[in-house]
């Protein structure tokens, strides 16, 4: 059987340089320590070798405590990171490093009702590597 030619291979996903393993450890810590409370809560996504960490959470009255909640987004992305290199090296014997993309980080505020309920959402990318 002849095989087909004139289609082109394309790569959608770049192999990890990070051991599956590890990743799979990050997703884990992330969620044990995602819920703070009900109305917060942390993600994690991977992009090639970019680590994608996300803190939302649903505020009331978000434009008059806007600064409050930025800052509370600040502290807890900071403080993920933190938790993600310790418990990485404890529990997997993993030594990552996060290497932060500044300029890839931002922030969305979606009003979802008449009442000023908002949802807040604030992201930053790393570079990981071993």
């Amino acid at each position: 059987m002849e095989k087909a030619q004139g289609f082109e291979i394309a790569e959608y996903d770049q192999e990890h340089e990070i051991p599956a393993r590890a990743l799979g450890l990050m997703k884990e810590i992330i969620r044990d320590i995602a819920r703070v409370s009900p109305s917060t809560g942390i993600q994690i996504s991977f992009t090639g070798n970019l680590a994608k960490l996300t803190f939302h959470s649903y505020e009331m009255h978000l434009p008059v405590r806007m600064r409050e909640v930025e800052e509370r987004a600040k502290d807890v992305l900071n403080e993920a990171i933190k938790v993600l290199k310790k418990e990485l090296k404890a529990q997997g014997g993993f030594k990552i490093d996060f290497k932060e993309k500044k300029e890839m980080a931002n922030t969305s505020v979606q009003k979802t009702s008449l009442n000023e309920r908002y949802v807040y959402s604030s992201w930053r990318f790393y570079e990981i590597s071993e």
